[in-house]
């Protein structure tokens, strides 16, 4: 259905001030708007009461404006103060775009709840994507009462790994579809380096945040590095002052001169960064859907997963190896084990990027998700 108008309403996206906040976002919608679909955004960014509220701007194909929340949502106010919003964003989305088909949220807050009153407005269907785990502790607050109300009424709703679509299935009692992260085309077409002899290098790609577990990670290289001292780690990502926090915990552990740290880097240069190395590592202790870990595929790299959602949906055995969250003897044991099969033969790289195009790539996700559209079309009222 190329003639399908498609409004998003995701709870975070990328702005001129804020590029990679939900830079993935962006890069689904190019991807609906590469087959035909007409997609729109409108990207609500809540605020503290005491935060001035961001002032509403219009580009090529999104609104976005701000919205000052209740504390916790533990008071009435936050569904009120969103369909007053929902009233004058429709106006100016009908002015220059037209109407929807259907109306997509990416997360509950304030996505859903946008989403509900936006779609009752142009009585069309509307559905969600839940990307954040937090969605499952759902205290005894109005905000999170408004939630459960908007998430009843949805014609379709998915999440990006099994296990996590099992849960919010349970917690909801609504059933989850799964819809796998994609990956940009250019990750795909990215060479696979060919450089027999050089270090076995393991890469890792986070923000270096305390969840994503990298001193753990450090600690557990380090114990590895000393059966197997040719093995290197390469880190991407993080502010200065986590790198350099990372960085005194490698040479604490004594392998600072095995160790790269490569900060934070341009979009465009993670993907050759990424494929230099020859098995991708994350060991976060919680992941929903864990987009990094399709990048690696689609570079052809076997990865190291902690058996969070993401972990065990992304990391099939032939692509590597999940190991049980905080287990530090597992993970130097995985190293070991992945060396010996990366050396071996064990991971063709080419197989792996065969089998996460098959998964991972747009047009896997865009087939995907025009039909779950079309379907919730077809049955909508």
């Amino acid at each position: 259905m190329s003639s399908m108008h498609v409004l998003w309403t995701p709870s975070w996206y990328p702005s001129p001030d804020q590029p990679f906040d939900g830079s993935f976002f962006a890069e689904q919608a190019t991807m609906l708007r590469g087959t035909g679909v007409k997609v729109g955004v409108i990207a609500l960014k809540p605020r503290s009461v005491w935060q001035r509220p961001r002032r509403r701007s219009i580009d090529t194909h999104v609104i976005r404006a701000g919205m000052a929340q209740v504390p916790k949502g533990a008071l009435p106010g936050d569904d009120a103060i969103i369909r007053g919003k929902a009233r004058s964003l429709a106006r100016a989305y009908e002015r220059r775009w037209g109407i929807p088909d259907i109306v997509h949220a990416h997360s509950v807050f304030p996505g859903i709840l946008l989403a509900r009153h936006l779609a009752a407005r142009w009585q069309v269907p509307y559905g969600l994507t839940e990307h954040r785990p937090s969605t499952l502790n759902r205290p005894s607050r109005p905000r999170f009462a408004a939630i459960e109300k908007a998430v009843d009424g949805t014609d379709f709703r998915a999440a990006v790994s099994t296990p996590f679509a099992e849960q919010l299935a349970a917690s909801y009692g609504k059933p989850f579809d799964v819809i796998s992260l994609p990956v940009p085309d250019s990750f795909f077409a990215e060479p696979i380096p060919r450089t027999p002899g050089k270090p076995l290098t393991f890469v890792h790609v986070s923000h270096l945040d305390a969840n994503k577990r990298v001193l753990q990670l450090i600690d557990a290289f380090a114990r590895a590095h000393r059966t197997d001292p040719s093995i290197r780690l390469r880190i991407i990502g993080g502010t200065p002052e986590r790198v350099e926090g990372a960085r005194e915990r490698a040479q604490h552990a004594g392998v600072g001169q095995a160790v790269d740290f490569l900060g934070t880097i341009d979009r465009e240069k993670i993907a050759p960064a990424m494929a230099q190395g020859d098995c991708f590592v994350l060991t976060s202790a919680k992941e929903a859907g864990g987009t990094v870990f399709s990048e690696a595929q689609s570079l052809g790299l076997p990865c190291i997963a902690s058996a969070t959602w993401a972990g065990r949906h992304s990391v099939v055995p032939s692509a590597g190896t999940v190991v049980p969250i905080d287990d530090e003897d597992a993970l130097v044991a995985a190293f070991a084990m992945m060396s010996e099969g990366i050396r071996a033969g064990t991971y063709p790289r080419q197989a792996i990027r065969n089998r996460a195009r098959q998964r991972f790539s747009a047009q896997a996700f865009t087939t995907r998700q025009i039909k779950i559209y079309e379907s919730a079309l077809n049955t909508h009222g």
